[in-house]
């Protein structure tokens, strides 16, 4: 496994865990972040985004995969939980890494855009909180 695997393997682990700390020390100082083709925010939006998603749904990821060692890539399932149990929406992420750093997170999200809206809305409506 390369460096870049488990950089990009650590990030990711760091976002499923609230660790805020541990991704501001993988983050370029040129960090982006974009959500479906949509405007590119900042490191800290980036991190109020985690936040938000964390305490609102689940995240189910696949296999973290690589053809460049720059490049990494990973579908997941975004589930919400009570009272809209088992209502999913799925995505693809792509994680860009440059020397050693990652540099910019992508994530689209499958489906419809109204579909897709529907989702954000039920997720920020949620009555549960997940600690």
């Amino acid at each position: 496994m390369s460096n870049n695997m488990k950089l990009v393997q650590y990030f990711v682990d760091g976002f499923l865990n609230n660790n805020e700390t541990e991704l501001s020390n993988l983050a370029s100082p040129s960090f982006v972040y974009s959500l479906n083709h949509g405007d590119v925010i900042d490191f800290d939006k980036f991190i109020a985004r985690m936040r938000f998603l964390n305490s609102a749904t689940k995240f189910v990821n696949q296999e973290i995969t690589s053809e460049d060692d720059a490049h990494f890539h990973f579908d997941f399932e975004s589930i919400l939980p009570a009272p809209n149990e088992g209502v999913k929406s799925d995505g693809f992420a792509q994680i860009m890494v440059q020397n050693g750093l990652i540099i910019r997170v992508d994530i689209h999200y499958k489906g419809s855009e109204e579909d897709f809206q529907k989702f954000q809305e039920l997720m920020k409506n949620t009555t549960t909180v997940l600690l």
